[in-house]
């Protein structure tokens, strides 16, 4: 965290590149079991076992097909476990598929929030904004260091819209205190490398 004061009006100004998550930092792999829940039927056994019955569906139909009309021949038998296999492959090729374009494409976080600025708006208020990848909800839980969950103030972003920047206001600050402050993005809060942000008003 880096803390710049503006000698020229004696107010006070900081930046921080990035947030880290509260409960600790979040590993940028992630299993593709839990990516997408939309296409949680993949992980279905019936898709395997669906797989190797389309296979020898096939292969069995043709078969008789064949005994039938008395005319079994090689090339064909080999055609057909051909076409079987490729038929009962698709299930399987599908569900590689999905489960590589999830974790490539969900790999880095997206409700970090980052170029956190806190500039001092008048001697009584300073103003947080920070910016993160998609758009998330966001407020601000602030109050005197060190910070005690049961009594901090909340402010919320935007009105309580989604946003991929927000921009929230504290008030009510007194001249020379030292205040701590934790980012709500999305569903998580996030601090500064396991520490309150600090705010100290001159």
């Amino acid at each position: 965290m880096n803390n710049l004061t503006d000698s020229r009006a004696g107010k006070y100004y900081a930046e921080i590149y990035a947030l880290t998550p509260k409960e600790g930092i979040v590993m940028a792999t992630v299993s593709a079991r839990t990516m997408n829940a939309n296409f949680s039927w993949l992980y279905s056994p019936f898709l395997i076992y669906g797989s190797l019955g389309i296979f020898f569906g096939i292969f069995f139909i043709s078969m008789i097909i064949q005994i039938i009309s008395r005319s079994i021949d090689f090339k064909r038998t080999l055609l057909t476990i051909s076409v079987a296999f490729i038929v009962a492959s698709v299930p399987i090729s599908l569900k590689t598929a999905l489960e590589f374009t999830s974790t490539q494409t969900r790999a880095v976080p997206e409700d970090i929030p980052q170029n956190i600025i806190i500039q001092q708006k008048t001697p009584s208020s300073v103003v947080i904004s920070w910016n993160i990848q998609t758009e998330r909800l966001g407020s601000v839980r602030f109050g005197k260091a060190p910070l005690n969950l049961d009594e901090a103030r909340l402010t919320i972003s935007n009105a309580g819209q989604k946003s991929s920047f927000h921009s929230v206001e504290l008030t009510k600050l007194e001249p020379g205190g030292e205040y701590e402050a934790e980012i709500l993005s999305g569903d998580r809060w996030f601090n500064d490398q396991g520490q309150p942000i600090k705010i100290s008003i001159p």
